[in-house]
């Protein structure tokens, strides 16, 4: 960021700082006819961190997800063929031969195991599971207004909560909202409530152990 100039003739020189420079150029874009309402986050703060972290990591697993789903992308369901064919038409059977090798292949790679069992202690069945996206929280849901998430990579329930939909009605649906950033969770029950909790990740994303805040 520095510049160093001197003259042969001069006994002293002073470095020119660039950094004014730089930051002009950073934040030129913010200003009366920017889109955006707020400011570029300093990196180097502790959001600006937070900010760059979730970047690199939601990148990282939609790279992940892409790469499995060319992977296996002859598993996926094929259109409906149809019967009808002219004799002139030509004839797949050897790639079609070939597909379904392939197929049995990708197949024996999915041999899935068992990583570990969740024991959902204190909900009498449980009813919906949602994984998020980017970390590894587990939201499960039992039968009524018992809700849990877990780290499923630890396999250890993290925090328990109610739902306090009232008695004799249950969960229908739950989904993480804003999952690249915030991370809110919204619940739905057959009544017809909608919720929305907060709190469920910590400022870095580690998944908290205390209960969460209803926001909505």
């Amino acid at each position: 960021l520095f510049n160093v100039s001197m003259d042969v003739d001069d006994e002293y020189f002073f470095p020119e700082s660039k950094i004014f420079s730089w930051k002009r150029v950073e934040f030129g874009e913010f200003g009366a006819d920017s889109k955006t309402s707020e400011p570029p986050l300093d990196p180097l703060s502790e959001m600006g961190a937070i900010k760059k972290y979730r970047r690199s990591r939601n990148f990282q697993a939609q790279q992940k997800g892409q790469l499995l789903k060319n992977s296996f992308a002859v598993l996926a369901q094929k259109p409906a063929m149809s019967f009808s064919r002219s004799p002139y038409d030509y004839d797949e059977s050897d790639a079609a031969a070939g597909i379904e090798k392939e197929t049995d292949i990708k197949k024996q790679a999915l041999q899935l195991q068992q990583f570990s069992l969740l024991k959902n202690d204190g909900a009498r069945s449980t009813s919906l599971l949602r994984f998020h996206p980017y970390e590894p929280a587990l939201v499960v849901c039992g039968s009524s207004d018992n809700v849990s998430i877990w780290n499923a990579e630890t396999s250890e329930r993290m925090t328990s909560f109610s739902n306090e939909n009232p008695k004799g009605t249950r969960m229908t649906a739950a989904q993480w909202v804003n999952e690249a950033t915030s991370s809110l969770l919204l619940t739905g029950s057959n009544d017809g409530s909608v919720r929305i909790f907060d709190g469920l990740l910590e400022a870095n994303d580690e998944i908290s152990r205390e209960k969460p805040s209803l926001v909505s």
